[in-house]
């Protein structure tokens, strides 16, 4: 709508609704002090399976939240290998009044000393769909993430 008076020279023009505030896009940020097991070194012996389960607080409720595992790369210290390991993290069917914007999820139980070896495992947690291309499948366009690790000692 332009509304403009003759005999004035300002005029009032509305701000298109595509042009409106939007909501802000907060990162999701995993909780390490509910993660099992938790981050940091993790003995295992060599075909002990263990199952991972992770905690993420996200304020921005309609966000899908997705897990992955990774391995260091050889190309940098940024550098990660994609496992193959993926899970989508749940909000409770019952939210939990004491942390409305948390999220559940992750990993089976899964021989990681057996599968990996030694190495740091790491874990990201993303608010946007992973990239698919070879090579990039750390990356996260257009969305925001976190990201964790367990040092594996594999006895």
């Amino acid at each position: 709508m332009l509304m403009c008076a003759t005999a004035l020279t300002a005029c009032i023009i509305p701000t298109p609704l595509e042009q409106a505030a939007q909501e802000a896009n907060d990162p999701p940020v995993l909780v390490p002090g509910t993660a099992q097991p938790p981050f940091g070194e993790l003995d295992l012996l060599s075909t002990t399976p263990v199952q991972i389960i992770l905690d993420a607080d996200d304020p921005n409720i309609g966000d899908t939240l997705t897990l992955r595992l990774f391995k260091p790369g050889s190309t940098g210290s940024l550098s990660r290998v994609y496992t193959g390991q993926e899970a989508t993290m749940m909000a409770p069917g019952v939210p939990d009044p004491d942390h409305p914007i948390r999220r559940r999820g992750g990993f089976q139980s899964l021989d990681f000393c057996g599968l990996f070896g030694p190495t740091t495992l790491f874990v990201v947690v993303a608010d946007r769909p992973f990239s698919t291309v070879a090579g990039h499948e750390n990356e996260v366009p257009g969305g925001l993430y976190d990201e964790k690790a367990w040092d594996l000692r594999c006895q």
